[in-house]
């Protein structure tokens, strides 16, 4: 019996392990479970938010700088995703000699060059503190002077690729922006010492998300409504910033075969863009919603756009349009064109700038300066430059305009021819090179 009992004890044991371990596994199961059930959205969006966090570098307003995503041990590479990778940096003083100084029919007309350098340039600004800052490429550069008077400016290449620049603006002495190829955005907050280039991180490598902060195309044009924001526009669409420029999204209507060329705010609330064909938008609440306005023709293509106070006015494609009243209504220019037989395309006004109410500038891309003294009713030609060089400048293209506080500014590229030495048969010889070229003249009213 003592035996069979024994036996029957043994038999008894793994059944109650089994149970044991039934019980156990049950438990730990039910743990398990109730351990790894289903996130809710808002734990989703916490854990993804803890993770990037992890994974970026963070930036603010304040110090100049956008996040950017790092690489650590603990961090894995589908964590952090940049819209923008910073480029590379490097900067040098540049001497600007002037190629042409002289009286032209009784204007005075200064021509120089960026010595020593490829660069164009597409566009240029006077900032409130006195600096000129011209922007371009290629490899997105920005040559900046301290004042109108200085003789050095400084270069920066932020590139190392045929990328550049289209247009910058200054709200300050301090703040600017400038953008540029594939809706490049730079943000400078000491005046254009030093700039970095506009970036987000996001945990997704969502294609859409990265590319609804990216114009197909250019970014051709920027301007500031008031002092946290800024619109920047060029093909396919427009990108709006609320915090000074640390954050843009996408504003506007999508532009099909078109492209924002300028932009231009009357005051915080009312803007205009111009662009091609017969491109104008309207923005009445800073530009947070854009409408069409038919002004022009369908093949008017609009370069130029600039408003001092409620008086403005816009030009392209050889015709100007002026408005008093901040673009309530628009009349047509009388212009003198050059040659009443020829208005090529080639030709185009490319920028217009307004001294005040009264005085204004067009320039064309091959060298034309033009004129207003009666508000933008009528445009006469101040002077062709290649024609007052005597053929010093050849190739000249103007792209870009701004207005000092005492000289007119314009800027471009050019070819110019220089003596290097004398032949035997007392020939000269010449040598030409292209570079980017920077053109000023006295403004029409200079107590202004």
């Amino acid at each position: 019996m003592k035996k069979t009992r024994a036996s029957s004890s043994r038999a008894n044991v793994p059944h109650a392990l089994g149970r044991y371990r039934g019980i156990l596994i049950g438990v730990l199961a039910a743990n398990i479970l109730a351990g790894c059930s289903e996130p809710t959205p808002e734990e989703r969006l916490a854990q993804a938010q803890e993770r990037l966090n992890r994974a970026t570098a963070q930036g603010d307003a304040d110090s100049g700088f956008y996040p950017y995503c790092i690489r650590g041990e603990d961090i894995e590479p589908g964590d952090c995703y940049n819209v923008r990778d910073a480029g590379g940096h490097d900067s040098h003083q540049a001497q600007v000699p002037i190629r042409f100084q002289e009286q032209v029919e009784g204007r005075r007309l200064t021509i120089r060059s960026l010595e020593g350098s490829s660069t164009y340039l597409n566009s240029i600004a006077y900032a409130p503190g006195g600096a000129l800052v011209a922007v371009g490429g290629p490899g997105l550069q920005i040559v900046k002077a301290d004042s109108e008077q200085d003789k050095e400016w400084d270069v920066s290449r932020y590139s190392r690729f045929a990328d550049s620049f289209r247009d910058v603006a200054f709200r300050d002495a301090d703040n600017g922006l400038v953008t540029g190829k594939g809706s490049i955005i730079y943000r400078t907050q000491d005046g254009g010492d030093h700039w970095h280039v506009y970036n987000e991180t996001y945990n997704s490598a969502d294609r859409s998300v990265n590319m609804e902060l990216r114009l197909e195309g250019e970014a051709y044009a920027v301007d500031y409504a008031d002092t946290s924001t800024a619109v920047v526009g060029g093909n396919s669409r427009m990108l709006r910033t609320t915090d000074d420029g640390q954050h843009f999204r996408v504003t506007g209507p999508v532009l099909e075969r078109n492209a924002i060329q300028e932009i231009d705010f009357v005051d915080d609330a009312l803007g205009w863009a111009v662009g091609g064909p017969g491109l104008v938008l309207k923005t009445q609440d800073g530009g947070a919603s854009w409408s069409s306005q038919r002004i022009v023709s369908d093949d008017t293509f609009l370069l130029g756009l600039d408003f001092v106070g409620q008086h403005g006015c816009m030009g392209g494609s050889w015709q100007v349009w002026c408005s008093n009243d901040g673009g309530e209504t628009w009349q047509a220019a009388d212009i003198q064109l050059p040659d009443s037989s020829r208005r090529h395309p080639d030709y185009d006004i490319t920028r217009l700038r307004l001294e005040d109410e009264k005085f204004g500038w067009f320039i064309t891309q091959y060298g034309w300066i033009y004129q207003t003294r009666d508000g933008g009713k009528s445009w006469k030609p101040w002077v062709k430059v290649s024609q007052a060089t005597d053929s010093t400048v050849h190739g000249l293209e103007l792209w870009g305009m701004t207005v000092g506080k005492d000289n007119v500014w314009a800027v471009g590229r050019a070819n110019f021819t220089s003596p290097v030495s004398q032949g035997e048969d007392g020939t000269t010889r010449y040598t030409m090179g292209s570079t980017a070229t920077i053109i000023s003249w006295p403004r029409a009213n200079p107590e202004n």
